[in-house]
């Protein structure tokens, strides 16, 4: 007797599981295309965030990044001179420098620039009412 109430506690459980996954997967799916609508209408920055709070209260966020990815080979042959702080022991680029050296020294920047790629990353919205607009 005991077994076959487990067993059909169990297969209630799993039931309510599957339900609230699918309503999760749909929760998401709704999210993501309301994100996606915002960011149609909001102003696009390239890196870095932007705030606007609506007449209603409503605080709307985004986050921006470009995501960098460097060619070793070619940088190898480019960063003989480079300073030490600008490559990660593992001869990783160090992204917050490179960022920096792209918008302060763009002629530095020209000059690897055939080693180096950047791409957007995901933007990042967030979405907070009344109260909590200090967030």
């Amino acid at each position: 007797m005991h077994i076959s109430n487990a067993n059909q506690q169990l297969e209630e459980l799993s039931a309510a599981w599957l339900e609230a996954k699918q309503s999760e997967i749909e929760s998401r799916d709704r999210r993501i295309a309301a994100e996606v609508a915002m960011l149609a209408i909001l102003p696009q920055v390239e890196e870095g965030s932007y705030s606007q709070v609506l007449q209603n209260g409503i605080k709307i966020s985004t986050r921006s990044s470009l995501i960098y990815t460097a060619d070793f080979e070619k940088l190898e042959e480019i960063a003989k001179d480079w300073p030490e702080s600008l490559i990660k022991t593992k001869f990783e680029v160090n992204t917050s420098v490179l960022r920096d050296i792209r918008k302060q020294r763009p002629l530095f920047y020209a000059r690897i620039s055939d080693a180096v790629t950047s791409k957007p990353a995901k933007t990042t919205v967030t979405v907070v009412q009344g109260d909590s607009l200090d967030v």
